[in-house]
């Protein structure tokens, strides 16, 4: 049986984004946001970047496998680029604990965004 993995996608990674591609195959569990205020969003042009701020950030949930997590890992350049933190997040009612990723880079002078697509 393979190992299953909770990813937390805010970006391109998304239903409808052009890197969904990646883990189309894997299992959509919902769209949902992260529980506490301790995150803001920021567009980078093409992809946005979370980092640690005072919001909570809108996506979806989904259940990859490690092939998966492999491919997510290398489109966000993790760990160089992008950290992959385990975070709680709320979808579908439930509390849930899944893996985010979180921009390593600095974003001073960078438009922060509620959500994307913008």
């Amino acid at each position: 049986m393979p190992n299953l993995h909770k990813v937390f996608v805010y970006g391109t990674l998304q239903s409808g984004e052009p890197n969904n591609y990646l883990i189309e195959d894997q299992t959509f569990i919902g769209r949902g946001s992260t529980t506490s205020l301790e995150w803001n969003m920021y567009s980078l042009g093409a992809f946005p970047a979370v980092v640690r701020g005072n919001s909570n950030v809108m996506g979806e949930l989904w259940e990859v496998d490690d092939e998966a997590l492999s491919k997510c890992d290398w489109l966000e350049c993790h760990p160089d680029m992008y950290s992959r933190e385990r975070v709680e997040v709320i979808v579908n009612c439930c509390v849930v604990l899944a893996w985010m990723y979180i921009y390593q880079g600095d974003v001073t002078n960078v438009e922060e965004i509620d959500k994307w697509p913008v």
